[in-house]
């Protein structure tokens, strides 16, 4: 019984306090009470960008301009191979022999039908919040990198006007640099390019 309930019994006149019947009325409204303070209690809590999850996530990120959610990838599609060989993603495409060949990927990357989990989505719509409060300066461009993608490394240079040139230390697949180039805080007229784009 919950503080409530306990006063709703406490303050019943005494003639009402042994009617068994009364009493079990007072403890199914009392329940009510309490499934409303706990939907009440989540919907007050749970719906922060910090402790977002599932659905509570998604409105925030329908907010913030980022809906529906990314899907998760994978990198290769399928390789070539000779029968009994093994794989070898050294090997391009369509090499001459026609016998073998790599890993064939898709610029905008292979997406599965399993949607972003909830930190890295939460750390691209905190990425997107700051983009779109920064200034399009290329410390900014650095910290959205690393904000976006866990802390991934980035080198970044502007070898000529309306180009800004983006070398990644650490690997990206390639929807999240389809994400960076979207996202990052660039001005108008501005490109960014992705120096080692696989």
């Amino acid at each position: 019984m919950s503080v409530k309930g306990d006063k709703m019994k406490a303050r019943t006149l005494n003639q009402f306090k042994v009617s068994s019947r009364l009493l079990d009325l007072l403890d199914v409204i009392n329940n009510r009470f309490d499934d409303s303070d706990a939907v009440l209690e989540y919907l007050l809590y749970n719906r922060f960008l910090d402790t977002a999850a599932g659905t509570w996530l998604d409105v925030i990120g329908l907010i913030v301009g980022l809906y529906p959610r990314p899907f998760t990838e994978r990198e290769d599609i399928f390789t070539f191979k000779s029968i009994g060989e093994v794989d070898d993603p050294t090997l391009a495409w369509g090499d001459v022999a026609g016998t073998t060949g790599g890993v064939w990927t898709s610029l905008d990357g292979a997406p599965t039908t399993t949607y972003m989990d909830d930190e890295s989505f939460r750390s691209l719509i905190k990425a997107k919040i700051f983009a779109a409060n920064a200034a399009p300066t290329i410390p900014n461009i650095y910290k959205f990198i690393k904000l976006a993608f866990d802390g991934a490394e980035s080198k970044i240079t502007v070898p000529t006007p309306g180009t800004i040139e983006v070398e990644l230390v650490d690997p990206l697949t390639n929807g999240e640099r389809r994400l960076l180039v979207a996202l990052a805080p660039v001005s108008a007229g501005f490109e960014i390019t992705i120096t080692n784009w696989p």
